[in-house]
């Protein structure tokens, strides 16, 4: 059995109690370089050419120039226009990409987090750093999860993944055909990549749609989205260092439950020689 683990403070007692996981839309991260691609334009006149023979495309100009009164032929004459023309347009229209990409870059973040969310799990359990800072400084638990369980699992190939930690951002040029295999390289790499200084996590992530899921609002206010937990996709729960006598009355009482009664439960130790944890 693989397992995944989830870092969680006193809060993470409300996970057993629902059996319910939170599924984070990228901007709510803590880190602003995620779901942040860089965007260039290697050929942008290239680029408007191609733009320049797609009919929708071409159709949207012409009613814009006729609203204008820069254009006043019918749709056919003004695609022999174009045709006669494609190459002068294409220089004008060139000029706008680059400014079309940075506008991109700083949207795209919230465009995806409107739609699509990501959980969170950690491969090990053991990290000081990471019960450090997800788990109230030692005094939270960490719930282990089998991550073979066909909840983590997807038929789309966005099921539980490792991250992929990379020292710089994932590059987007926006003059690839869309058919291009780079483009779909680009989405797995932009949602299974992060910067190498978090390594120190060893994410597993799963990506998700938001719109099947339960929508709840956080203590914030900010909108809530969970996914529900087979109880036999949970096996066990560690009891911080510092964790208090109260939160492990808490996580005892909600092990009571006949669903909840093959988890494993362990307390965290500190090794009395070395700077690492047991587990008893």
């Amino acid at each position: 059995m693989s397992l995944a683990y989830k870092y969680c403070n006193q809060h993470g007692v409300d996970i057993l109690e629902s059996l319910e996981l939170k599924i984070t839309p990228p901007n709510q991260f803590n880190d602003p370089f995620e779901f942040t691609p860089s965007i260039i334009t290697s050929n942008p006149v290239r680029k408007a050419k191609e733009v320049l023979k797609g009919k929708e495309y071409i159709g949207t100009i012409h009613q814009k120039l006729l609203a204008s009164g820069r254009f006043y032929g019918g749709f056919r004459q003004f695609k022999r226009y174009v045709k006669h023309h494609r190459e002068e347009m294409a220089q004008d229209m060139s000029q706008y990409f680059a400014t079309a990409a940075a506008e991109v870059q700083k949207e795209i973040l919230d465009n995806v987090s409107k739609v699509y969310g990501v959980l969170c799990l950690a491969k090990n359990c053991d990290s000081i750093l990471m019960w450090g800072h997800y788990c109230d400084k030692h005094r939270g638990l960490v719930i282990g999860f089998d991550s073979s369980n066909e909840v983590f699992q997807s038929k789309k190939g966005r099921g539980l993944r490792p991250v992929v930690y990379v020292k710089e951002r994932v590059l987007f040029d926006a003059t690839w055909d869309q058919r291009d295999p780079k483009v779909m390289a680009f989405e797995e790499q932009m949602v299974y990549s992060k910067n190498s200084d978090w390594s120190y996590e060893e994410e597993l992530r799963q990506f998700s749609q938001l719109v099947p899921l339960k929508k709840k609002p956080l203590n914030d206010g900010t909108p809530g989205y969970f996914m529900q937990i087979p109880p036999a996709a949970l096996v066990s729960v560690t009891l911080g260092a510092r964790c208090s006598a109260e939160l492990e009355k808490k996580v005892l009482s909600a092990l009571t439950r006949s669903n909840l009664s093959h988890v494993k439960l362990n307390r965290a130790v500190l090794d009395e020689r070395k700077f690492a944890l047991k587990f008893v």
